[in-house]
């Protein structure tokens, strides 16, 4: 809060003033990128989306909003027939119990703003094995995948976001070509493992090692559901630095989002030479396998 009598400003307007902010999530919610403004002003708000009002949007345009990124035409692994899967997941809107927040950190000084508790996730049917599911924590933030659930490998070809802080806006897509092989090709059994890369036009390249963990239960509606564990861990360096670590606990037969947990950490050096850091730590708990529609 601003205190107009007083001769200094509070560390928080400083904060607010002093903190450029162009954020972009990347690759299962690896990395913010920031700007070099510093007169952006920052503005901690969330605005919840209700469930109700992911349906209507849902009803309102169903279509898949971005494919103009084209499902392989030839798959980067051999289909594993050991795999159970996979084909795409219903269409409409699920509900992900949420716990987390983000924050920045800036010259001694955090602001956190906490995500709301439940979060709507809209999954949108793509041409061929391909589907979209965009985690719509708020208005403000949206964590969307593009996906191919194929027999016998399942693909990210892309991680979409989708954030704002007052008035500062930015999209951006990171594309995976070829797709990321998140479960098939090495990344099957435990201990197995595949490494890719993603590309958002400018920007550097991040380095994505997928880990498959293990075969295991998820408690979705109070029924156990048979899941792959895996990890994805993020890497950037240049301009921006940062690292992440997103488990993902994989519905076997469609891909399915069960649980997802992120840690990422990223920070930025100003033409001041100080540091920028921002940070963000959630878990997404599916609430039922049956979508609104």
């Amino acid at each position: 809060m601003l205190h107009p009598h007083r001769p200094r400003r509070s560390r928080r307007s400083r904060l607010f003033s002093l903190i450029p902010v162009l954020l972009v999530i990347v690759a299962s919610g690896a990395f913010v990128y920031v700007s070099k403004s510093e007169e952006t002003l920052f503005s901690p708000e969330l605005t919840a989306i209700s469930i109700d009002q992911a349906v209507a949007e849902y009803r309102a345009d169903s279509r898949p909003k971005h494919e103009e990124i084209r499902m392989p035409s030839k798959m980067p692994v051999q289909p594993n027939p050991k795999l159970a899967g996979f084909s795409a997941p219903k269409p409409g809107v699920y509900s992900y119990r949420t716990t987390g927040k983000d924050w920045v950190e800036y010259d001694g000084q955090k602001y956190t703003r906490q995500f709301p508790k439940v979060t709507p996730a809209t999954v949108l049917r793509s041409s061929g094995c391909g589907w979209e599911l965009y985690f719509r924590t708020a208005r403000e933030y949206t964590d969307g995948h593009r996906q191919c659930s194929a027999p016998g490998e399942f693909l990210c070809m892309a991680h979409i976001s989708d954030i704002t802080f007052g008035d500062v806006h930015r999209s951006m897509t990171h594309e995976c070509n070829p797709g990321m092989v998140q479960v098939g090709g090495k990344a099957v059994g435990p201990g197995g493992r595949q490494s890719t890369k993603c590309y958002a036009s400018h920007h550097d390249a991040a380095n994505i090692d997928i880990i498959f963990r293990n075969t295991e239960s998820v408690v979705v509606g109070g029924k156990p559901v048979e899941a792959y564990h895996v990890e994805l861990l993020s890497s950037v360096k240049g301009e921006l630095k940062g690292t992440a670590v997103a488990d993902v606990w994989f519905e076997t037969r469609t891909g399915t989002y069960l649980k997802m947990t992120r840690k990422q950490d990223t920070s930025s050096v100003l033409p001041d030479g100080s540091t920028v850091t921002y940070r963000v730590r959630v878990t997404y708990e599916l609430e039922s396998l049956e979508p609104r529609v």
